[in-house]
């Protein structure tokens, strides 16, 4: 069985009779629309996308919308989607806490920098006991 169905027993006593019944019950997720922008845009470029991205969202309720810049410029985006219903993800992150890990990122650099989210496992960088780490 799918891990997002439950299964629920109902007993109910009542004159006398006892029923035992079975309800399956469906927990929706929200639906999420993410962007992963890869090794595209710069500074610039990321400020002037949500310029013009943001108020296409202004009323949208209906799903949780997430861009994955570049690091570089995950600050950027992170300002520029202040007070917005977008939020910012990390592209990857490093299963350690901190170390002399060339190019790597933490959870607590990535929270910092104003990430909510970060794409783990993805098929560019997927190491199964690094995956492991990492979750």
């Amino acid at each position: 069985m799918p891990s997002w169905m439950k299964w629920t027993i109902a007993i109910a006593i009542g004159a006398g009779i006892i029923g035992l019944g079975f309800r399956l019950e469906v927990c929706m997720r929200r639906r999420v629309i993410a962007g992963n922008w890869k090794m595209y845009k710069t500074l610039a470029e990321t400020r002037a996308f949500f310029s013009a991205f943001t108020p296409l969202l202004a009323n949208s309720k209906h799903c949780d919308i997430v861009i994955a810049p570049p690091f570089t410029a995950i600050a950027t985006a992170a300002e520029a989607a202040k007070n917005t219903n977008i939020a910012i993800s990390g592209q990857n992150v490093s299963w350690s806490k901190e170390g002399a890990f060339t190019g790597e990122v933490s959870a607590t650099m990535l929270a910092e920098a104003g990430c909510r989210f970060v794409i783990i496992g993805h098929s560019s960088g997927r190491l199964t006991t690094t995956l492991q780490k990492k979750v």
